[in-house]
């Protein structure tokens, strides 16, 4: 269904993190959305999508009404909302992250000055670990590097 969309409404009320609104963002939709904080945050504060204020029926009819009838805007805020959910929200930036916490958490993890618990006496970084599009096989393994 989200395929055959020309724009996505969230009329949300609150909202931890919204997964419909990351979905339609992937999908360079363009979005029509409450002022809510957690989709302010993940607009850029209107950067990729439009934002209303909720409880506010006239208005969030008024933003749909406008995009419909304005196809160069309805293009732009999908190809805004694909790009700041890929440079935020993607998987590259994802795994990146994870990365980050565990290279701080290894790098922590010490007493004494020596590690608590690493491979081999290494001192807990991770080099080697698969890239975007590989597979793991049996001639590819992560390595410790001491």
């Amino acid at each position: 269904l989200l395929t055959a969309a020309d724009l996505v409404a969230l009329p949300s009320l609150w909202e931890g993190l919204s997964i419909s609104l990351l979905e339609a963002m992937a999908a360079g939709k363009p979005i029509v959305t409450t002022t809510i904080g957690s989709n302010r945050e993940v607009t850029g504060d209107g950067y990729a999508a439009v934002l209303v204020p909720p409880k506010d029926p006239v208005s969030l009819a008024n933003a749909i009404g406008h995009l419909m009838v304005d196809d160069l805007r309805r293009q732009q805020l999908g190809t805004r909302a694909a790009e700041t959910q890929r440079k935020r929200y993607g998987m590259d930036r994802m795994l990146a992250a994870y990365l980050a916490e565990y290279e701080l958490l290894l790098g922590q993890s010490t007493i004494g000055g020596s590690p608590k618990h690493t491979p081999n006496g290494s001192n807990g970084k991770v080099s080697g670990l698969i890239g975007p599009g590989e597979t793991m096989g049996a001639e590819k393994e992560a390595k410790w590097v001491g």
